[in-house]
């Protein structure tokens, strides 16, 4: 044998040795109809019956197909995996066919999840998440506070998709207290989607196509700190967030405390529509460059946007191409008309930090107390605001004027 031929079965024999130990993601089968006795869920002719049971027989990188149907359990993730239902691929706004369902187990208004997310590189598409539980009857129609929960708090997890769901149903209700903290403006005992990251940091998220509705059980009432928010990102951490509709929310998108590694570090958030809400974008601590590009925010009972400042970072916020109309339109008591109820508000009260703000090509209309207010503590660092092509007409109320350390353009 020639040594040109031993080369080649060398070769040979090192090829057929990686294919045979090399990990070939596999497709799982989950339907309501199906068994999880002694199943692997590998056959779509023989389903498992529940989620879990699949993602615990499944191997890092399988995806895990989910047939419509309502699955009423509490999801543990802790491996990377593709897990889609029915509306996979299509908007949660879209034109969709019959929905692959997933609803608390039990009755948990203290710390409910439905969807807990402890792994990198797991994406969920196509699903509707609901907090009630709709075969349990009691005092509440709700059965958890949050919808899914990505907790990279203990390590330095990335990859999360999160892409084409429908997450509705949860409460502002809390009988025990806050279960996540944002510094400034409360607590936020009930939430659709909470990405949490750490000292380590967490990025390279997807947040997009998905319908955030029905999210806090008092959405028409009088502006309050805690709210029930849509989607929650805290500590450090970062998501490409596009495309989403908030609908009914005590809160569309809340930020709190997420700094910038270096200067170029940004959030971008694009084309969201947020209707009904009581603030539609909250954000506070953290050396955050914040960019909002094409959001509609209409009617919110409180504030369109709500900055606040408290700490020693500097702050960028730039909102452009975008509409905010209607802040306050639902509230008859003018009492509380001096502080609350702005298209936007940009409030620093203590720290060194600098909040800086630029609006470019906005419609700030038809706000019931101010168009845009930019509040400081004089003591401290006040806002630095920019305004430029913006349209700002019809805003405030009866002639009500601001307090003495509010700049408010009308």
């Amino acid at each position: 044998m020639t040594t040109q031929l031993i080369k080649k079965s060398l070769l040979s024999v090192l090829s057929i040795m990686l294919i045979s130990t090399a990990v070939i993601a596999q497709e799982r089968f989950v339907a309501t109809t199906g068994d999880d006795t002694a199943n692997d869920c590998s056959s779509s002719g023989t389903p498992c019956l529940t989620v879990q049971h699949a993602i615990d027989q499944a191997s890092a990188s399988d995806e895990i197909s989910v047939a419509a149907g309502t699955y009423r359990e509490n999801l543990l993730i802790t491996k990377s995996l593709t897990l889609t239902g029915s509306n996979a691929g299509v908007a949660g706004t879209g034109t969709r066919g019959t929905e692959t369902i997933i609803q608390p187990g039990s009755t948990n208004l203290v710390s409910g999840i439905v969807v807990t997310v402890a792994a990198s590189s797991v994406a969920i598409n196509g699903f509707t998440i609901s907090g009630d539980n709709d075969v349990i009857t009691g005092a509440s129609s709700f059965d958890a506070l949050t919808g899914v929960y990505f907790n990279a708090t203990a390590a330095a997890l990335t990859g999360f998709d999160f892409q084409n769901n429908i997450v509705r149903d949860f409460p502002r209700d809390n009988t025990s207290g806050a279960t996540n903290a944002i510094d400034g403006f409360g607590v936020i005992p009930s939430a659709g989607v909470i990405i949490q990251g750490s000292d380590m940091g967490t990025s390279g998220h997807t947040v997009r196509n998905n319908w955030f509705r029905d999210i806090d059980d008092e959405p028409n009432d009088d502006y309050a700190d805690n709210l029930g928010f849509g989607l929650v990102l805290l500590d450090s951490a970062y998501a490409d967030i596009s495309d989403n509709r908030f609908t009914d929310v005590g809160g569309g998108l809340a930020v709190s405390d997420v700094p910038k590694a270096s200067a170029t570090d940004s959030l971008v958030v694009e084309r969201l529509y947020m209707s009904r809400s009581k603030v539609g974008i909250i954000a506070n601590g953290g050396s955050i460059n914040f960019t909002a590009d094409s959001v509609t925010i209409v009617n919110p009972v409180a504030f369109g946007v709500r900055l606040v400042k408290a700490d020693d970072d500097d702050t960028d916020f730039y909102l452009k191409y975008s509409s905010i109309t209607g802040a306050g339109s639902s509230i008859a008591d003018k009492s509380d008309l001096l502080t609350n109820y702005s298209g936007f508000a940009a409030e620093k009260y203590s720290g060194a930090g600098t909040q800086t703000v630029r609006i470019d090509s906005c419609v700030i209309s038809d706000n019931r107390n101010r168009g845009i207010t930019f509040r400081g503590n004089v003591a401290d660092a006040t806002n630095v605001g920019a305004i430029n092509f913006s349209t700002l007409e019809g805003n405030a109320y009866d002639g009500q004027a601001g307090n003495a350390y509010t700049v408010i353009v009308n």
